[in-house]
């Protein structure tokens, strides 16, 4: 008995990530991924010519949940069995980082469950390496290299966000039922449109100016953390 398609919901569809993660989807045939529900606030910036796919605008932080949950159900959202998380909003101030993208991976996930209910059968979360306070700067405070899945969790003044994303992940499938996943990534290489979130961009930018001083060397764009 062949497996059945399983259903996609990707937040953050315009990022880095989320064309990636549509990338992939559309990559595998129709009998291992079925619908794949995109939403973003600006419109789609990837031209995926593929029939799964379908685009619903969202402003995340100006909407509310049962807003939200009405539009995904009116396309398809009450048939999710796996949702893809990678909205972020920067902010420089920690604290207003943590407290807009908790707002946003809220909604997500409260949205998410009132249109599949217990269709949802896991939820995946991307955070990075500031798990690991390598944001800091402090060698000290930092994670060992290598990074390890269980390492613990480093200071929290300033506040680190992800510790938040995952715990309200965490209690929410907890209470839900439904399996959840989280990825780390470092820094992350890719394409979109209007989205300078991205290594590539950051070392073109520093080459070219660097380049344009006359420079045929540079200084390693990183740290030695």
């Amino acid at each position: 008995m062949s497996p059945t398609p399983r259903n996609y919901l990707v937040w953050g569809a315009n990022g880095v990530s989320g064309i990636a993660a549509l990338r992939a989807l559309v990559e595998q045939p129709a009998s291992v991924v079925g619908s794949i529900l995109a939403v973003s606030r600006r419109r789609l910036q990837v031209d995926l010519k593929d029939a799964r796919i379908k685009f619903v605008s969202i402003d995340m932080l100006n909407a509310s949940v049962s807003e939200i949950t009405s539009k995904l159900k009116a396309n398809g959202g009450d048939k999710v069995n796996a949702a893809l998380h990678y909205t972020y909003i920067e902010k420089k101030d920690a604290q207003e980082l943590l407290d807009v993208n908790h707002v946003l991976l809220s909604k997500a996930l409260d949205a998410t469950y009132a249109a599949a209910g217990e269709q949802l059968k896991h939820f995946h979360l991307q955070t990075g390496y500031k798990w690991y306070s390598l944001h800091l700067a402090n060698k000290d405070i930092a994670s060992p290299v290598p990074y390890r899945e269980d390492a613990p969790r480093g200071p929290t003044d300033p506040p680190n966000f992800y510790y938040d994303q995952v715990d309200t992940l965490i209690a929410h499938a907890r209470k839900h039922g439904y399996a959840w996943s989280e990825t780390r990534p470092n820094t992350i290489i890719g394409a979109a449109k209007g989205n300078f979130m991205n290594q590539a961009v950051s070392t073109s930018l520093y080459l070219t100016l660097e380049k344009a001083k006359g420079k045929s060397e540079v200084q390693y764009p990183g740290n030695t953390l």
